[in-house]
Formats: structure tokens, C-alpha cells, sequence
């Protein structure tokens, strides 16, 4: 059984690892391949309830921008509609 167990908690341990390496990497093409308004876009879509969560300055950091250019970026946006 100890086996068993090892060889379960070993694959699933390699599923999570895969699966935060594949996170870690689009996120890294994304960085290169979307604006940082498309970036802003996909994390809303991604997670809609984000701002209720986080401060604007640490989505700001998460989508490698600064504060005033998310104000900036989301001031267009509410505008577009």
C-alpha cells in the first residue's frame, strides 16, 4: 500500500507541477503577444470578481504596468461602451 500511495501523491504531484508550468509560460508569451489592455481584458474575463479581491495597484503589478496606466486603460474602456 505504502507504494501505492507514494506513486499517487508522486503523479499527482507531477499534474500540478505541469499545470503551474503551463500557467507560467502563457502567462510569460502573453507578457510579449497581448497588449496590457488585452492583458487587462483576459483577467477580467479570467476572473471577474478580481477587483473585489485585490487593490488596482497589485493588478497593476500583475499585468507589469503602473497604476496610472491602468487608470488610463480603464478609463478607456468605460468610455468604449
Amino acid at each position: 500500500i505504502k507504494n501505492g500511495i507514494d506513486r499517487t501523491h508522486l503523479k499527482l504531484h507531477c499534474i500540478i507541477s505541469d499545470g503551474f508550468f503551463h500557467q507560467t509560460y502563457d502567462r510569460f508569451l502573453n507578457l510579449y503577444r497581448q497588449s496590457a489592455k488585452e492583458r487587462y481584458i483576459h483577467i477580467l474575463e479570467y476572473c471577474p470578481n478580481i477587483l473585489q479581491n485585490i487593490t488596482l495597484k497589485e493588478l497593476a503589478s500583475y499585468l507589469q504596468i503602473t497604476p496610472t496606466y491602468l487608470s488610463r486603460i480603464r478609463k478607456e474602456i468605460t468610455f468604449e461602451k
